[in-house]
């Protein structure tokens, strides 16, 4: 979007023709001097012959006027490689972003956001010790459950079966003492034989009962063990097995009860006088219930030993396996803090098994990684102190800006480590010339520092032959191309400063120089004359002459400045440089320093590269 104040540029409208511009210049290329309080006034980029579209004279342009002829003389020519250059694209502190950068602002914020809340929620751990344990305790409260069922099982069919031939066995018995009894109402010899017959087989009570349902005799007399009186159950019973005497000889009703193992016995009897009589009983296998109550305290001590033995394996394994794994992990995370002698210890005797092998390993890793890091660390200091002299002597190549204390130099430097690839160096000449170089070699660190200086060295070997800027990037791009691989290389601009204040110009493919003027507030840069110093050795650099007056402002700068980006992935840019640069433009050189590298500081998030920048102005 152009700006509202440059509707004065050439257009159709106005009957100009508009100007071709660079590939690499958006149309909107005035930043208007209104911003800064000042009359808008026209900017155009020049074309190759001077003029804006080839058609329209020179004297009509309002723009910069330079010379490119080699004695140095001016010429009515005007200059391609300086084009003015806009600000108008770069938003003004406080503007809303516009809707595009409002929604990739918003995508990036929404990813990040979804990145903290996937790993800002603490993911709680599953304790594998805990997971076997509670595995452990299922598949013992299952297997002390199953065999229990199971012995009680086999156990209680074993008592079944006994019960049903013991009480086999106490009928038969009785029945072979009730043979020749005879019972009369007295309690005779033959009731006490009786008794004690029943009673040695452990009978609960007995009642003897005739067909009418009276009861002659009944045990124990005390209490309400035996009943009283002959319930029609019992009748019955006592009617059916007098109607069985026909048929069978031998006769009785018995009934067994298998969960407290009683019997429940009728078995007919003969009075002295004849009269039929019944005797109604219930016994009670004491053994088979004693039996039973051992089973239950076999049981019970079955189910606690099982338990207190799942207890010592579950100590047994925790000893064995967990408290080592413990120890690792706990040694682990020492060496993790930076402890590097940590070392897992645990004392077991007569233990040579997989844990011991694993603890082994780890204290062997741990005591290699401890030795690799304690070199690497001394490397490290080494390195470092070998850092420190190369930036002491890499300092001395960069020369104090009080040779161009007239100009208001004043420069941000900002290495990206010890030593940096961006340089700078003055020259003060005899006849009162002064010279600026500005360079910024490939990649950083003490790699792109050592192309620095042998860029800078062999700057002095050609300064030592010529000044013209042209000239001077030519031999120097000979000599490094010569010296350098191709891999190596370096961008480098080269100004040369007369005593009348005019400025000759050389670009080796470094980043444009921009000038802003002091009349109008018009900002233009110094496009690249040719490729980076050491790629084409037989290249020729051309030499352009700035005509400038008092006030106009350089600024000079690495491609780090523009290139770090912010924490959403954005780049500083050359827009916003620009923009503050020139509404600062009343400010001391300093000051505008001082308000650009602190709007740079607090843009960047991740410094990816060394920045340099300088502003100077012309006396």
């Amino acid at each position: 979007m152009s700006d509202p104040s440059s509707e004065n540029e050439l257009n159709p409208e106005s009957g100009e023709t508009a100007p071709e511009l660079s590939p690499d210049v958006p149309p909107e290329l005035t930043a208007p001097a209104s911003e800064a309080g000042e009359p808008d006034e026209t900017s155009v980029a020049l074309d190759a012959s001077g003029n804006p579209d080839g058609d329209v004279p020179a004297s009509d342009v309002t723009g910069l006027d330079v010379s490119t002829s080699a004695d140095g003389t001016d010429d009515v020519k005007s200059t391609p490689e300086v084009e003015p250059l806009t600000t108008d694209q770069v938003p003004a502190s406080g503007e809303q972003p516009t809707p595009e950068k409002k929604k990739k602002s918003k995508k990036s914020s929404g990813a990040d956001a979804d990145s903290t809340g996937a790993s800002g929620q603490t993911k709680r751990k599953r304790s594998l010790r805990l997971q076997i344990g509670l595995l452990y305790t299922l598949l013992a409260v299952i297997n002390i459950v199953f065999f229990s069922a199971m012995i009680l099982e086999n156990q209680s069919d074993l008592l079944v079966s006994s019960f049903k031939y013991q009480s086999d066995n106490i009928i038969k018995t009785l029945l072979d003492d009730l043979e020749n009894l005879s019972i009369t109402r007295e309690k005779d010899d033959d009731f006490s034989a009786l008794r004690f017959s029943l009673t040695s087989e452990n009978v609960l009570y007995f009642i003897i009962f005739d067909r009418d349902g009276n009861i002659w005799h009944s045990w124990p007399e005390e209490g309400d063990v035996a009943p009283t009186e002959v319930d029609e159950a019992l009748m019955k019973k006592a009617v059916s097995l007098a109607n069985e005497e026909s048929l069978i000889q031998s006769r009785y009703d018995k009934e067994l009860n298998e969960d407290d193992f009683t019997i429940k016995l009728m078995v007919p009897l003969r009075s002295a006088d004849g009269v039929e009589l019944y005797l109604h009983t219930a016994l009670s296998i004491r053994t088979i219930q004693d039996r039973l109550q051992y089973i239950y305290y076999q049981i019970g001590l079955a189910i606690l030993w099982g338990v207190l033995f799942h207890v010592l394996f579950a100590i047994f394994v925790f000893q064995m396996i967990f408290r080592r794994v413990a120890i690792l992990k706990d040694a682990s995370q020492k060496m993790a803090e930076g402890e590097l002698a940590t070392r897992a210890q645990w004392k077991e005797k007569k233990s040579d098994d997989e844990l011991d092998d694993l603890g082994h390993a780890f204290n062997f890793m741990a005591g290699s990684i401890q030795d690799k890091v304690e070199t690497i660390s001394q490397l490290n200091a080494e390195i470092q102190k070998e850092l420190k002299i190369g930036k002491e002597v890499q300092e001395l190549f960069l020369t104090d800006t009080d040779m161009f204390s007239d100009y208001n130099l004043n420069l941000f430097y900002k290495p990206l480590r010890e030593v940096s690839g961006d340089v700078y160096k003055f020259y003060q000449f005899d006849d009162g010339q002064r010279g600026l170089f500005f360079a910024d070699a490939s990649g950083h660190g003490v790699s792109a520092a050592l192309i620095t200086t042998i860029t800078i060295l062999s700057l002095d070997d050609v300064l030592e032959e010529t000044r013209e800027p042209g000239e001077v990037l030519t031999r120097l791009n000979t000599l490094l191309a010569e010296r350098l691989d191709t891999s190596f290389f370096a961008t480098g601009v080269f100004l040369l400063f007369d005593r009348n204040n005019s400025v000759q110009m050389s670009n080796a493919g470094h980043n444009p120089v921009i000038l802003l003027k002091r009349g109008d507030k018009r900002v233009f840069e110094v496009k690249k004359m040719g490729p980076p110093l050491g790629l084409m050795e037989d290249f020729e650099y051309e030499s352009r002459k700035i005509p400038t007056a008092a006030g106009d402002k350089y600024l000079i700068y690495s491609d780090g400045l523009v290139e770090t980006p912010d924490r959403a992935g954005e780049q500083y840019t050359l827009q916003r440089a620009v923009k503050l640069f020139r509404r600062s433009y009343q400010s001391s050189n300093k000051d505008i320093v001082t308000q650009i590298g602190d709007d740079f500081t607090d843009f960047a998030y991740h410094y990816k590269d060394d920045v340099t920048f300088m502003v100077l102005e012309i006396p």
